[in-house]
């Protein structure tokens, strides 16, 4: 089973392993890590593993070169920029050293009283510093404006390069559009032509070709591996996870391109199995499994009771509590909340979410105080999948933005 996460948080794929594990199979979870070594553990009866996963080409070429035309005083992004700004820092810091210590040289008074020569120089220098300062703080925010506009990916020549290729190569394309994608093949590839699989089962559109890829080196090998594909994103409707035009257009034409490599399909919802069977022609209409609790993974007598979400917030049993479970992105229009919460005296919204920590969620925080509201916005962590539902059963209306 492969996804493209680090499990946790993940309470679909964490299910379909441990249902499969009941039901006889041998379960190997295959994710990814940021960290430098492998992890492990047991979902039940089914093993997780979490792969090292660098991700080089997910930076395009441009990235490592200088936008010589519209940013030509930006340092070059090799880390020059930030070695310049400490180096600034450590010489300012180095010169108010030094003006406290001819500023209590001169109260002593004495033969070692410093001469007006000397706090000359020091004013030269605190001057020279001043500029420099400047200049480099002006090249630094020439090389912050320079990678922030190259990422975005979304000028005249992106958009006709991404035509080009789509034009030359089809849904091959994607191997220019969005090369990253070859960096779940690195990590996963192998390790997953080590296992061996009968069957391989593919959370979602960037773990298809990695499912694909290794059912073809397997066919080369003389043997058969099954491939059932679960897809919980429809492509062509959602909002890119990245904020160039390439990315769409990549992803989605590297999924047209596995598709037919896979002998099942699964899906979220009824609406979704119609759009992807009319998108992709499949000969049978994907089936229908809902991320939905089923009475055997309620806490049992002996499980670990769920927290209580109106205690965690902080609040009573009659207040009205508002509660969102989910990815905490800004497509998912989590800021549509906050701004409400002004106009509903008295109501709390708490956010459960993958990251609390992340930028987006403090920038939530922020808003909420400048509304006024920040002592009615709670954010928390995910809860083990089994105890999702008594715990947000405790609040008063689940949103979805």
């Amino acid at each position: 089973m492969l996804v493209d996460n680090g499990v946790n948080g993940d309470s679909r794929v964490q299910k379909a392993a441990r249902s499969a594990a009941d039901a006889g199979w041998e379960v190997v979870l295959l994710g990814r890590t940021s960290a430098g070594r492998e992890q492990s553990w047991h979902l039940g009866d089914a093993e997780v593993r979490l792969l090292p996963m660098p991700e080089p080409l997910a930076k395009r070429r441009h990235e490592f070169r200088r936008g010589w035309l519209r940013w030509p005083l930006a340092y070059p992004p090799t880390g020059i920029a930030a070695h310049r700004s400490q180096a600034m820092k450590a010489w300012r810091a180095d010169l108010t050293f030094r003006r406290a210590a001819l500023t209590v040289a001169a109260r002593a008074g004495g033969a070692g009283r410093p001469s007006p020569l000397r706090w000359h120089a020091l004013r030269a220098e605190e001057l020279v510093a001043g500029a420099t300062r400047r200049w480099v703080s002006f090249r630094h925010w020439q090389l912050t404006r320079s990678r922030r506009d190259r990422k975005k990916l979304d000028g005249p020549l992106d958009r006709a390069y991404t035509r080009f290729w789509q034009a030359v190569q089809g849904d091959g394309a994607w191997r220019r559009l969005e090369p990253g994608l070859w960096d779940y093949e690195l990590a996963y590839g192998p390790t997953v032509d080590e296992l061996r699989p009968d069957l391989i089962h593919a959370n979602d559109f960037r773990m298809l070709g990695v499912a694909a890829r290794a059912k073809l080196r397997a066919a080369a090998k003389g043997r058969r591996v099954a491939v059932v594909w679960d897809a919980h994103e429809y492509l062509p409707g959602v909002q890119a996870w990245r904020d160039n035009v390439r990315w769409l257009p990549g992803n989605m034409a590297h999924e047209r391109e596995f598709v037919p490599y896979a002998d099942a399909a699964t899906t979220v919802s009824s609406g979704l199995a119609d759009l992807l069977q009319q998108e992709h022609g499949l000969a049978e209409r994907p089936e229908v499994v809902l991320n939905a609790p089923s009475l055997a993974e309620l806490p049992g007598p002996g499980d670990e009771p769920a927290p209580d979400i109106r205690q965690l917030c902080g609040i009573g049993p009659d207040v009205p509590l508002l509660v969102y479970s989910g990815v905490a992105a800004a497509r998912r229009g989590l800021d549509v909340m906050v701004e409400a919460l002004p106009q509903l005296p008295g109501a709390h919204a708490a956010f459960v979410v993958n990251k609390p920590d992340s930028a987006y969620v403090k920038g939530l925080v922020v808003r909420a105080g400048e509304l006024g509201v920040a002592e009615r916005v709670h954010v928390l962590s995910y809860v083990p999948h089994h105890q999702v539902v008594p715990f947000l059963s405790g609040a008063s209306v689940g949103v979805i933005p």
